[in-house]
């Protein structure tokens, strides 16, 4: 398992929490699944320092000691990006997992190309959750069936 960290960030925290721009982000059942997962993502060519398999111990780790915005227009930027679809709602959604035993793995994809690659690789391999964090947005990679374009 890797530490859990985003070396390869073009963004970081809008409405007050961390959003991995480039990254694609998905749980699996269990750590060794996101090994496993990790490993099919090396096979398709991407570079090992831009692929983690991260624990559930980690990432829950990481959740709870999230610092907590300070001041009004902090709190209310927070609470809006726990609606669904946001940076917000998928920690939540991550840290459930992560208490379940669920395992980790992130993949730095940047461009459209590579996050089809990627996408491809761990779709089969049954991912609890699956996204891509683009500029902008967050995209469901398990309710697309392909990750959009750039």
């Amino acid at each position: 398992m890797s530490e859990l960290k985003f070396e390869h960030e073009e963004g970081d925290t809008p409405f007050g929490i961390f959003h991995p721009t480039g990254y694609i982000v998905a749980a699996f059942a269990d750590n060794q699944a996101a090994k496993d997962a990790a490993d099919a993502v090396a096979k398709t060519g991407i570079e090992a320092d831009k692929v983690s398999s991260v624990s559930g111990r980690q990432v829950q780790a990481a959740i709870e000691n999230a610092h907590p915005p300070q001041g009004l227009l902090e709190g209310l930027k927070a609470t809006l990006a726990k609606t669904a679809g946001t940076e917000g709602h998928y920690w939540d959604q991550d840290l459930k997992q992560a208490k379940q035993g669920a395992g980790f793995v992130t993949v730095y994809c940047g461009d459209g190309e590579r996050a089809h690659k990627v996408a491809d690789a761990l779709r089969p391999l049954a991912p609890l959750s699956m996204r891509r964090y683009r500029s902008f947005a967050i995209e469901d990679l398990l309710q697309s069936a392909t990750p959009g374009n750039d």
